[in-house]
């Protein structure tokens, strides 16, 4: 039992949810995948042990992004888990009923989430071309929906008491305002932020929808 996937091998596959029903919902799927599920039933308290258990156990991820709603399944979300693997090259799909809400959390790691699907998304298809883009990204191989380009980001509106702020992003949309954390900036930034204020940052310019936007690696002009 095995996929191959952008010339990577992948027998078995880690599953991370907080809810039992939604890990033992997609076992038709890695059926049809002929990759044996890991179903990780928590608790999960140590991010940085559980990367290395999973690296030796699996060969790929699927995870959910609420991971802390069910104490005490885990200590990170799934955005989190999604940067280390990223950073491992290993390859992981983040699934996941998000809204607008939880877009704007996104944005900070969204740069290491090749792939977002929703549950109602998720097939042989959906799952091969996530692990497929994940893979690709670690040789540098981006979709230009995916590419990061240094960009000027200017600060438009700014609501301290909520901790974020709105943005234009002149090479992506000029007439269109992005939601900030100021969280999301680099502490020693932080204070900076004030309307008309510009920084750079690594922004995937050619994303198609507000949703896939990610800014990263923030530089203050």
């Amino acid at each position: 039992m095995a996929l191959q996937v952008a010339g990577k091998t992948i027998k078995r596959i880690t599953i991370v949810d907080d809810d039992p029903g939604a890990r033992e919902s997609y076992e038709y799927i890695w059926e049809d995948l002929n990759v044996l599920p890991v179903q990780e039933t928590g608790p999960l308290n140590d991010i940085g042990k559980f990367l290395k258990r999973m690296m030796k156990q699996s060969n790929a991820l699927l995870c959910d992004y609420h991971l802390k709603k069910r104490s005490p399944y885990a200590t990170f979300d799934g955005d989190e888990l999604m940067e280390r693997c990223y950073s491992a090259n290993f390859p992981a799909i983040l699934c996941t009923s998000y809204t607008d809400y939880d877009i704007t959390l996104l944005r900070s790691r969204r740069r290491f989430v090749p792939i977002l699907l929703k549950p109602e998304n998720l097939n042989r298809d959906t799952i091969i071309n996530g692990f497929a883009r994940s893979i690709k990204e670690f040789k540098g191989e981006f979709l230009p929906s995916r590419k990061p380009w240094r960009t000027l980001v200017r600060v438009e509106e700014v609501e301290l008491a909520e901790k974020y702020f709105y943005a234009v992003v002149s090479g992506w949309n000029p007439r269109k305002k992005i939601r900030l954390y100021v969280d999301d900036l680099p502490r020693e930034m932080q204070s900076l932020v004030t309307p008309g204020k510009r920084f750079h940052a690594q922004v995937n310019v050619g994303a198609k929808s507000e949703e896939e936007l990610y800014f990263h690696a923030w530089e203050s002009e």
